[in-house]
């Protein structure tokens, strides 16, 4: 089974501890759950769909902001069990970004954090791609009116009364070989354990 860098920080609480903590194993169960039943989560589709349709737009809105011009990375990176492709790349600064499209002005993180969730995203990352820089990158741009919520006002779906620096926050972390270690570590009791499961799974049947 793959695991995908984006959700690596489900599995990482008590990254330094040589055992799968109770969380993880719960998330671990859940996976193994949806490929033996073949089921998937439930996301807001409006909040999923306008960071799909809507990437481009912040991306060029960053390139605004810091006078860039980076384009949409398409190149899927996978070592080993772990899995993973960065919204953008750039090799001369070994930085990968990751470009998040808050779906509204009430939704957004003005004051940004880094969760655990991210750290971990942007970790693995830095371990696919080789670089010794990742950056978590919010990103403020209009909604498309076909995915606005009934309930909402318009005024938290529309930019143009924000100033352009207020409507990008990043953040910035570097590599950390101890981390690293801790999250591939990680990764190889989860395997173990998903396999382990799977085949005692299939033995019953």
């Amino acid at each position: 089974m793959m695991f995908r860098a984006s959700s690596i920080g489900k599995l990482m609480a008590s990254p330094d501890k040589a055992i799968l903590p109770v969380g993880a194993v719960t998330e671990l169960d859940k996976m193994i759950s949806q490929k033996l039943l073949n089921w998937h989560d439930d996301f807001d589709f409006n909040t999923l769909e306008k960071g799909r349709v809507c990437e481009d737009a912040s991306i060029d809105l960053y390139n605004e902001l810091h006078d860039e011009f980076y384009i949409k990375n398409v190149e899927r990176v996978t070592v080993g069990e772990l899995t993973g492709e960065c919204d953008i790349i750039d090799r001369s600064k070994s930085l990968v970004i990751d470009i998040k499209t808050a779906y509204s002005k009430k939704t957004y993180p003005l004051n940004l954090k880094l969760s655990s969730l991210y750290e971990w995203q942007l970790r693995a990352y830095m371990y696919l791609y080789d670089v010794d820089n990742a950056e978590l990158a919010y990103c403020l741009v209009d909604t498309p009116d076909e995915l606005i919520n009934g309930r909402d006002m318009q005024e938290w779906h529309t930019m143009h009364d924000v100033p352009l620096h207020l409507r990008v926050r990043t953040l910035r972390i570097e590599r950390d070989a101890t981390k690293e270690q801790y999250m591939l570590n990680r990764i190889a009791l989860a395997h173990k354990y998903v396999m382990e499961q799977i085949e005692c799974l299939s033995k019953k049947a």
